[in-house]
Protein backbone atom coordinates (compact mmCIF):
# COMPACT_ATOMS: atom_id res chain seq x y z
CA UNK A 1 0.00 0.00 0.00
CA UNK A 2 2.70 2.43 -1.06
CA UNK A 3 1.92 6.12 -1.24
CA UNK A 4 2.32 7.62 -4.67
CA UNK A 5 3.01 11.34 -4.61
CA UNK A 6 4.64 13.94 -6.78
CA UNK A 7 6.92 16.54 -5.23
CA UNK A 8 7.56 19.78 -7.05
CA UNK A 9 11.08 21.03 -7.68
CA UNK A 10 10.87 23.29 -4.64
CA UNK A 11 10.12 20.29 -2.43
CA UNK A 12 6.48 21.21 -1.85
CA UNK A 13 3.87 18.52 -2.35
CA UNK A 14 0.83 19.27 -4.53
CA UNK A 15 -2.11 20.90 -2.83
CA UNK A 16 -4.37 17.85 -3.15
CA UNK A 17 -2.06 15.91 -0.83
CA UNK A 18 -1.82 18.58 1.84
CA UNK A 19 -3.02 17.44 5.27
CA UNK A 20 -4.61 20.87 5.64
CA UNK A 21 -7.40 19.61 3.41
CA UNK A 22 -7.85 16.65 5.74
CA UNK A 23 -8.01 19.08 8.68
CA UNK A 24 -10.83 20.89 6.89
CA UNK A 25 -12.53 17.52 6.40
CA UNK A 26 -12.33 16.68 10.08
CA UNK A 27 -13.74 20.11 10.86
CA UNK A 28 -16.68 19.29 8.58
CA UNK A 29 -17.37 16.28 10.82
CA UNK A 30 -17.27 18.57 13.87
CA UNK A 31 -19.59 21.06 12.13
CA UNK A 32 -22.07 18.31 11.17
CA UNK A 33 -22.16 17.07 14.77
CA UNK A 34 -22.49 20.65 16.06
CA UNK A 35 -25.34 21.61 13.75
CA UNK A 36 -26.99 18.19 13.71
CA UNK A 37 -27.33 17.96 17.48
CA UNK A 38 -27.81 21.71 17.84
CA UNK A 39 -31.03 21.66 15.83
CA UNK A 40 -32.26 18.20 16.83
CA UNK A 41 -34.92 19.58 19.19
CA UNK A 42 -36.69 21.18 16.24
CA UNK A 43 -37.40 17.66 14.97
CA UNK A 44 -39.05 15.71 17.75
CA UNK A 45 -41.59 12.93 17.64
CA UNK A 46 -41.93 11.08 14.35
CA UNK A 47 -39.53 13.49 12.62
CA UNK A 48 -36.65 12.79 15.02
CA UNK A 49 -35.39 9.55 13.51
CA UNK A 50 -35.65 10.58 9.83
CA UNK A 51 -33.86 13.80 10.74
CA UNK A 52 -30.79 11.94 11.97
CA UNK A 53 -30.93 9.59 9.00
CA UNK A 54 -30.44 12.55 6.67
CA UNK A 55 -27.79 14.17 8.87
CA UNK A 56 -25.83 10.91 8.76
CA UNK A 57 -25.43 11.06 4.96
CA UNK A 58 -23.00 14.02 4.77
CA UNK A 59 -21.14 12.60 7.77
CA UNK A 60 -20.59 9.31 5.91
CA UNK A 61 -19.58 11.18 2.75
CA UNK A 62 -16.87 13.13 4.59
CA UNK A 63 -15.65 9.96 6.32
CA UNK A 64 -15.30 8.20 2.97
CA UNK A 65 -13.25 11.11 1.66
CA UNK A 66 -10.99 11.15 4.74
CA UNK A 67 -10.57 7.37 4.55
CA UNK A 68 -9.48 7.63 0.93
CA UNK A 69 -7.00 10.34 1.88
CA UNK A 70 -5.52 8.14 4.61
CA UNK A 71 -5.20 5.13 2.34
CA UNK A 72 -3.87 6.71 -0.85
CA UNK A 73 -2.91 10.37 -0.53
CA UNK A 74 -1.29 10.82 2.89
CA UNK A 75 2.20 12.23 2.21
CA UNK A 76 5.17 10.30 3.55
CA UNK A 77 7.79 12.94 2.82
CA UNK A 78 8.34 16.39 1.41
CA UNK A 79 7.71 19.89 2.66
CA UNK A 80 4.18 21.21 2.65
CA UNK A 81 3.31 24.83 2.22
CA UNK A 82 1.03 25.75 5.15
CA UNK A 83 -2.36 27.28 4.39
CA UNK A 84 -2.97 30.94 5.04
CA UNK A 85 -3.13 31.68 8.77
CA UNK A 86 -6.54 33.31 8.30
CA UNK A 87 -8.21 29.93 7.69
CA UNK A 88 -7.58 28.67 11.21
CA UNK A 89 -8.92 31.85 12.81
CA UNK A 90 -12.01 31.61 10.58
CA UNK A 91 -12.69 28.03 11.71
CA UNK A 92 -12.26 29.00 15.36
CA UNK A 93 -14.62 31.94 14.84
CA UNK A 94 -17.30 29.72 13.32
CA UNK A 95 -17.04 27.25 16.20
CA UNK A 96 -17.30 29.97 18.84
CA UNK A 97 -20.29 31.55 17.07
CA UNK A 98 -22.12 28.22 17.05
CA UNK A 99 -21.35 27.65 20.73
CA UNK A 100 -22.64 30.99 21.99
CA UNK A 101 -25.68 30.68 19.70
CA UNK A 102 -26.72 27.21 20.87
CA UNK A 103 -25.97 28.02 24.52
CA UNK A 104 -27.29 31.57 24.52
CA UNK A 105 -29.61 30.72 27.43
CA UNK A 106 -26.55 30.25 29.63
CA UNK A 107 -25.52 33.84 28.89
CA UNK A 108 -28.89 35.52 29.47
CA UNK A 109 -29.65 38.31 30.08
CA UNK A 110 -26.49 39.23 28.14
CA UNK A 111 -27.34 38.94 24.40
CA UNK A 112 -25.28 36.25 22.69
CA UNK A 113 -24.44 38.48 19.67
CA UNK A 114 -22.78 40.92 22.08
CA UNK A 115 -20.63 38.15 23.59
CA UNK A 116 -19.77 36.71 20.18
CA UNK A 117 -18.95 40.12 18.72
CA UNK A 118 -16.68 41.08 21.60
CA UNK A 119 -14.77 37.79 21.59
CA UNK A 120 -14.35 37.74 17.81
CA UNK A 121 -13.14 41.33 17.83
CA UNK A 122 -10.51 40.48 20.47
CA UNK A 123 -9.43 37.32 18.64
CA UNK A 124 -9.08 38.98 15.26
CA UNK A 125 -7.18 41.89 16.76
CA UNK A 126 -4.78 39.41 18.37
CA UNK A 127 -4.51 37.61 15.04
CA UNK A 128 -3.62 40.89 13.34
CA UNK A 129 -0.95 41.67 15.93
CA UNK A 130 0.54 38.25 16.67
CA UNK A 131 -0.77 35.86 14.03
CA UNK A 132 -2.15 32.41 14.79
CA UNK A 133 -0.55 32.32 18.23
CA UNK A 134 -2.44 35.46 19.23
CA UNK A 135 -5.83 34.24 18.00
CA UNK A 136 -5.49 30.77 19.52
CA UNK A 137 -4.57 32.18 22.93
CA UNK A 138 -7.40 34.72 22.76
CA UNK A 139 -9.98 32.10 21.88
CA UNK A 140 -8.61 29.71 24.50
CA UNK A 141 -8.88 32.31 27.27
CA UNK A 142 -12.37 33.39 26.23
CA UNK A 143 -13.60 29.81 25.91
CA UNK A 144 -12.27 28.92 29.34
CA UNK A 145 -14.12 31.89 30.85
CA UNK A 146 -17.29 30.94 28.95
CA UNK A 147 -17.12 27.33 30.13
CA UNK A 148 -16.50 28.43 33.71
CA UNK A 149 -19.57 30.69 33.51
CA UNK A 150 -21.62 27.77 32.19
CA UNK A 151 -20.56 25.60 35.12
CA UNK A 152 -21.35 28.35 37.61
CA UNK A 153 -24.80 29.05 36.17
CA UNK A 154 -26.09 25.65 35.02
CA UNK A 155 -26.48 22.64 37.36
CA UNK A 156 -24.99 19.50 35.85
CA UNK A 157 -28.17 17.48 36.42
CA UNK A 158 -30.25 19.73 34.14
CA UNK A 159 -30.62 17.76 30.92
CA UNK A 160 -28.30 14.87 31.81
CA UNK A 161 -27.78 12.45 34.70
CA UNK A 162 -24.26 11.20 33.91
CA UNK A 163 -22.43 13.22 36.54
CA UNK A 164 -25.31 12.91 38.98
CA UNK A 165 -25.09 9.13 39.05
CA UNK A 166 -21.28 9.32 39.30
CA UNK A 167 -21.71 11.53 42.36
CA UNK A 168 -24.12 9.03 43.91
CA UNK A 169 -21.73 6.14 43.20
CA UNK A 170 -18.81 8.15 44.60
CA UNK A 171 -20.70 8.79 47.83
CA UNK A 172 -21.36 5.05 48.13
CA UNK A 173 -17.71 4.28 47.44
CA UNK A 174 -16.45 6.84 49.97
CA UNK A 175 -18.85 5.38 52.54
CA UNK A 176 -17.40 1.90 52.01
CA UNK A 177 -20.41 0.61 50.09
CA UNK A 178 -20.46 -1.00 46.67
CA UNK A 179 -20.95 1.62 43.95
CA UNK A 180 -22.23 -0.94 41.43
CA UNK A 181 -25.95 -0.98 42.07
CA UNK A 182 -29.14 0.88 41.12
CA UNK A 183 -29.54 4.57 41.94
CA UNK A 184 -33.20 5.33 41.55
CA UNK A 185 -34.72 7.73 40.71
CA UNK A 186 -31.54 9.11 39.06
CA UNK A 187 -31.52 6.37 36.43
CA UNK A 188 -33.47 3.24 35.58
CA UNK A 189 -30.29 1.39 34.61
CA UNK A 190 -27.72 0.21 37.15
CA UNK A 191 -24.47 2.10 37.55
CA UNK A 192 -22.06 0.59 35.02
CA UNK A 193 -19.20 3.02 34.44
CA UNK A 194 -15.69 1.57 34.58
CA UNK A 195 -13.57 2.57 37.61
CA UNK A 196 -11.02 4.52 35.60
CA UNK A 197 -13.79 6.82 34.42
CA UNK A 198 -15.51 7.74 37.68
CA UNK A 199 -12.76 7.39 40.30
CA UNK A 200 -11.13 10.75 39.41
CA UNK A 201 -14.49 12.45 39.99
CA UNK A 202 -14.79 10.85 43.43
CA UNK A 203 -11.88 13.04 44.61
CA UNK A 204 -13.92 16.16 43.93
CA UNK A 205 -17.01 14.58 45.46
CA UNK A 206 -15.04 13.89 48.63
CA UNK A 207 -13.82 17.49 48.70
CA UNK A 208 -17.34 18.83 48.24
CA UNK A 209 -16.46 20.56 44.96
CA UNK A 210 -18.33 20.75 41.68
CA UNK A 211 -17.15 17.66 39.81
CA UNK A 212 -17.07 19.65 36.57
CA UNK A 213 -13.92 21.34 37.79
CA UNK A 214 -12.24 18.12 36.68
CA UNK A 215 -13.67 18.71 33.20
CA UNK A 216 -12.02 22.12 33.07
CA UNK A 217 -8.73 20.66 34.29
CA UNK A 218 -8.88 17.94 31.62
CA UNK A 219 -9.73 20.59 29.03
CA UNK A 220 -6.50 22.40 29.88
CA UNK A 221 -4.53 19.14 29.96
CA UNK A 222 -5.67 18.37 26.42
CA UNK A 223 -4.40 21.78 25.36
CA UNK A 224 -1.04 21.03 27.00
CA UNK A 225 -0.80 17.64 25.27
CA UNK A 226 -1.25 19.27 21.88
CA UNK A 227 0.68 22.47 22.57
CA UNK A 228 3.68 21.16 24.50
CA UNK A 229 3.61 17.41 24.07
CA UNK A 230 3.67 17.28 20.27
CA UNK A 231 6.79 19.47 20.06
CA UNK A 232 5.95 21.22 16.82
CA UNK A 233 8.92 22.14 14.66
CA UNK A 234 7.12 24.42 12.23
CA UNK A 235 4.13 26.71 12.67
CA UNK A 236 2.62 24.89 15.62
CA UNK A 237 0.09 27.60 16.39
CA UNK A 238 -1.06 27.63 12.78
CA UNK A 239 -1.44 23.84 12.79
CA UNK A 240 -3.46 23.84 16.00
CA UNK A 241 -5.68 26.68 14.77
CA UNK A 242 -6.74 24.28 12.00
CA UNK A 243 -7.03 21.16 14.12
CA UNK A 244 -7.43 21.27 17.90
CA UNK A 245 -8.90 24.67 18.68
CA UNK A 246 -11.86 24.68 16.26
CA UNK A 247 -12.90 21.42 17.93
CA UNK A 248 -12.39 22.62 21.52
CA UNK A 249 -14.45 25.73 20.79
CA UNK A 250 -17.36 23.79 19.28
CA UNK A 251 -20.82 23.25 20.85
CA UNK A 252 -20.35 19.48 21.47
CA UNK A 253 -17.30 20.17 23.65
CA UNK A 254 -19.21 22.88 25.52
CA UNK A 255 -21.95 20.33 26.14
CA UNK A 256 -19.43 17.91 27.61
CA UNK A 257 -17.97 20.62 29.85
CA UNK A 258 -21.46 21.17 31.28
CA UNK A 259 -22.62 17.56 31.57
CA UNK A 260 -19.79 15.28 30.43
CA UNK A 261 -18.27 12.41 32.36
CA UNK A 262 -15.70 10.94 29.95
CA UNK A 263 -12.89 13.49 30.18
CA UNK A 264 -10.55 11.19 32.18
CA UNK A 265 -10.84 8.61 29.40
CA UNK A 266 -9.90 11.14 26.75
CA UNK A 267 -6.87 12.24 28.74
CA UNK A 268 -5.37 8.79 29.30
CA UNK A 269 -6.00 7.78 25.68
CA UNK A 270 -4.28 10.91 24.37
CA UNK A 271 -1.40 10.43 26.82
CA UNK A 272 -0.97 6.89 25.51
CA UNK A 273 -0.67 8.23 21.97
CA UNK A 274 1.69 10.99 23.10
CA UNK A 275 3.98 8.39 24.66
CA UNK A 276 4.00 6.53 21.35
CA UNK A 277 5.22 9.71 19.70
CA UNK A 278 7.97 9.97 22.33
CA UNK A 279 8.85 6.26 21.80
CA UNK A 280 8.19 5.57 25.48
CA UNK A 281 6.25 2.46 24.63
CA UNK A 282 5.99 0.93 28.09
CA UNK A 283 4.52 4.17 29.45
CA UNK A 284 2.12 4.21 26.50
CA UNK A 285 1.12 0.66 27.41
CA UNK A 286 0.30 1.75 30.97
CA UNK A 287 -1.89 4.61 29.75
CA UNK A 288 -3.61 2.33 27.25
CA UNK A 289 -4.42 -0.04 30.11
CA UNK A 290 -5.89 2.88 32.05
CA UNK A 291 -7.93 3.82 28.97
CA UNK A 292 -9.28 0.27 28.79
CA UNK A 293 -10.15 0.52 32.49
CA UNK A 294 -12.06 3.73 31.73
CA UNK A 295 -14.13 2.95 28.64
CA UNK A 296 -14.55 -0.32 26.67
CA UNK A 297 -14.39 1.52 23.29
CA UNK A 298 -10.65 1.94 23.91
CA UNK A 299 -10.52 -1.52 22.32
CA UNK A 300 -11.23 0.21 19.00
CA UNK A 301 -7.57 1.24 18.68
CA UNK A 302 -6.02 -2.05 19.78
CA UNK A 303 -5.98 -3.78 16.37
CA UNK A 304 -4.33 -0.95 14.38
CA UNK A 305 -2.00 -0.24 17.30
CA UNK A 306 -0.78 -3.84 17.44
CA UNK A 307 -0.10 -3.80 13.69
CA UNK A 308 1.79 -0.52 13.93
CA UNK A 309 3.84 -1.60 16.94
CA UNK A 310 4.85 -4.79 15.17
CA UNK A 311 6.72 -2.79 12.54
CA UNK A 312 8.34 -0.60 15.21
CA UNK A 313 9.50 -3.16 17.78
CA UNK A 314 8.48 -6.64 16.57
CA UNK A 315 5.93 -9.12 17.90
CA UNK A 316 7.88 -10.08 21.00
CA UNK A 317 8.00 -6.57 22.42
CA UNK A 318 4.47 -5.89 21.21
CA UNK A 319 3.26 -8.79 23.32
CA UNK A 320 5.24 -7.48 26.29
CA UNK A 321 3.59 -4.09 25.98
CA UNK A 322 0.20 -5.81 25.70
CA UNK A 323 0.96 -7.59 28.97
CA UNK A 324 1.79 -4.24 30.61
CA UNK A 325 -1.55 -2.84 29.39
CA UNK A 326 -3.38 -5.82 30.86
CA UNK A 327 -1.60 -5.39 34.18
CA UNK A 328 -2.49 -1.70 34.31
CA UNK A 329 -6.09 -2.54 33.41
CA UNK A 330 -6.25 -5.25 36.06
CA UNK A 331 -4.75 -3.02 38.74
CA UNK A 332 -7.72 -0.67 38.37
CA UNK A 333 -10.51 -3.09 37.60
CA UNK A 334 -9.82 -6.24 39.63
CA UNK A 335 -10.17 -4.69 43.11
CA UNK A 336 -13.72 -3.64 42.22
CA UNK A 337 -14.47 -6.96 40.54
CA UNK A 338 -13.36 -8.86 43.65
CA UNK A 339 -15.16 -6.47 45.99
CA UNK A 340 -18.51 -6.14 44.24
CA UNK A 341 -18.73 -9.62 42.73
CA UNK A 342 -20.70 -10.44 39.61
CA UNK A 343 -22.54 -7.12 39.61
CA UNK A 344 -19.40 -5.41 38.37
CA UNK A 345 -19.12 -7.57 35.25
CA UNK A 346 -22.87 -7.68 34.62
CA UNK A 347 -23.37 -3.95 34.89
CA UNK A 348 -20.10 -2.78 33.31
CA UNK A 349 -19.64 -5.18 30.40
CA UNK A 350 -22.29 -7.85 29.89
CA UNK A 351 -25.22 -5.44 29.81
CA UNK A 352 -23.37 -3.18 27.39
CA UNK A 353 -22.51 -6.11 25.14
CA UNK A 354 -26.16 -7.16 24.97
CA UNK A 355 -27.39 -3.68 24.07
CA UNK A 356 -29.57 -4.05 20.98
CA UNK A 357 -31.57 -0.83 20.96
CA UNK A 358 -30.23 1.38 18.18
CA UNK A 359 -30.48 5.04 19.10
CA UNK A 360 -31.68 7.53 16.47
CA UNK A 361 -28.42 9.44 16.20
CA UNK A 362 -25.76 10.24 13.60
CA UNK A 363 -24.86 6.63 12.81
CA UNK A 364 -24.89 4.01 10.10
CA UNK A 365 -26.41 1.60 12.61
CA UNK A 366 -29.73 3.47 12.47
CA UNK A 367 -29.81 3.05 8.68
CA UNK A 368 -29.06 -0.67 9.03
CA UNK A 369 -31.86 -1.02 11.57
CA UNK A 370 -34.23 0.64 9.12
CA UNK A 371 -33.45 -1.99 6.46
CA UNK A 372 -33.50 -4.90 8.92
CA UNK A 373 -29.74 -5.45 9.30
CA UNK A 374 -29.26 -4.29 12.89
CA UNK A 375 -28.44 -7.85 13.89
CA UNK A 376 -25.31 -7.72 11.72
CA UNK A 377 -23.66 -4.77 13.50
CA UNK A 378 -21.03 -6.93 15.22
CA UNK A 379 -20.08 -8.47 11.87
CA UNK A 380 -19.64 -5.03 10.31
CA UNK A 381 -17.56 -3.84 13.26
CA UNK A 382 -15.33 -6.91 13.08
CA UNK A 383 -14.86 -6.29 9.36
CA UNK A 384 -13.85 -2.69 10.07
CA UNK A 385 -11.29 -3.80 12.65
CA UNK A 386 -9.79 -6.35 10.24
CA UNK A 387 -9.70 -3.87 7.35
CA UNK A 388 -7.98 -1.02 9.18
CA UNK A 389 -5.62 -3.35 11.03
CA UNK A 390 -4.60 -4.81 7.68
CA UNK A 391 -4.21 -1.30 6.24
CA UNK A 392 -1.77 -0.38 9.01
CA UNK A 393 0.07 -3.71 8.70
CA UNK A 394 0.50 -3.45 4.93
CA UNK A 395 1.81 0.09 5.16
CA UNK A 396 4.74 -1.26 7.21
CA UNK A 397 7.09 1.44 8.55
CA UNK A 398 4.60 4.30 8.73
CA UNK A 399 5.00 7.53 10.63
CA UNK A 400 3.23 8.16 13.90
CA UNK A 401 1.25 10.98 12.26
CA UNK A 402 -0.34 8.66 9.70
CA UNK A 403 -0.98 5.96 12.31
CA UNK A 404 -2.82 8.36 14.66
CA UNK A 405 -4.95 9.71 11.83
CA UNK A 406 -5.75 6.18 10.64
CA UNK A 407 -6.52 4.94 14.15
CA UNK A 408 -8.93 7.86 14.54
CA UNK A 409 -10.58 7.00 11.22
CA UNK A 410 -11.04 3.39 12.35
CA UNK A 411 -12.44 4.53 15.71
CA UNK A 412 -15.06 6.79 14.10
CA UNK A 413 -16.14 4.07 11.66
CA UNK A 414 -16.57 1.61 14.53
CA UNK A 415 -18.70 4.12 16.43
CA UNK A 416 -20.86 4.64 13.35
CA UNK A 417 -21.70 0.93 13.35
CA UNK A 418 -22.30 0.77 17.10
CA UNK A 419 -25.77 0.34 18.54
CA UNK A 420 -25.15 2.91 21.28
CA UNK A 421 -24.11 6.22 19.74
CA UNK A 422 -24.14 9.67 21.29
CA UNK A 423 -22.22 12.69 20.08
CA UNK A 424 -19.40 12.39 22.61
CA UNK A 425 -18.69 8.76 21.64
CA UNK A 426 -17.10 10.09 18.44
CA UNK A 427 -14.72 12.42 20.27
CA UNK A 428 -11.78 10.05 20.94
CA UNK A 429 -11.59 9.22 17.24
CA UNK A 430 -11.72 12.89 16.32
CA UNK A 431 -9.00 13.69 18.85
CA UNK A 432 -6.75 10.99 17.37
CA UNK A 433 -7.29 12.28 13.85
CA UNK A 434 -6.56 15.83 14.95
CA UNK A 435 -3.43 14.72 16.80
CA UNK A 436 -2.07 13.05 13.68
CA UNK A 437 -2.86 16.10 11.57
CA UNK A 438 -1.34 18.44 14.14
CA UNK A 439 1.93 16.48 14.05
CA UNK A 440 1.92 16.39 10.24
CA UNK A 441 1.17 20.10 9.83
CA UNK A 442 3.47 21.14 12.67
CA UNK A 443 6.56 19.48 11.23
CA UNK A 444 8.29 20.80 8.13
CA UNK A 445 9.40 17.38 6.91
CA UNK A 446 7.71 14.12 7.83
CA UNK A 447 10.62 12.10 6.47
CA UNK A 448 12.89 13.51 9.16
CA UNK A 449 10.26 12.76 11.79
CA UNK A 450 9.93 9.21 10.48
CA UNK A 451 13.67 8.63 10.70
CA UNK A 452 13.68 9.88 14.27
CA UNK A 453 10.81 7.56 15.10
CA UNK A 454 12.59 4.53 13.64
CA UNK A 455 15.79 5.22 15.56
CA UNK A 456 16.05 2.77 18.49
CA UNK A 457 15.16 4.28 21.84
CA UNK A 458 16.74 3.08 25.08
CA UNK A 459 13.45 2.75 26.91
CA UNK A 460 11.91 0.41 24.32
CA UNK A 461 14.02 -2.47 25.60
CA UNK A 462 12.53 -4.34 28.50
Amino acid sequence: MAVQETIRADGVAPGKAMPAWAAAGVYLLVAIISLGYGFQYLFQGDAHEPYFHWVTLPFVAVMLSLSGFALSAWPSSGKFAPPGPVLGTMLMSISFLMTVFFYSSDLAPVPWPLVAGAVLAIAWYCHHRWGSRGSTLAFLACAFVLYAVMIARVPHNVGANMLEIIEAASHSFLAGETPYRYYEPIAKQPFGYSPGLWLPYSVFVGLGLDVRILNLICFLLIVLVFEKGLRHQGDGAGALSLTLYPFLLSPPVAQMIRHGHVWPYWIVLLLAMLMLLRQRYWVAAVFLGLALASRPPALFVVGPLAAWLYWQVGWRRTLRYAAISLLAYGAVVMPFALWTGKNFWVYSYLALGKLEVVLPQISVASWLEMVGLAGQLKFFQLSIVVFWTAAVFLRKKSGIDWFLFTAGIAYVWLVMFNAYVLRYVYFPGLFLMLMGLSIRLGHSDSAEMKVQQMRPAANTVM
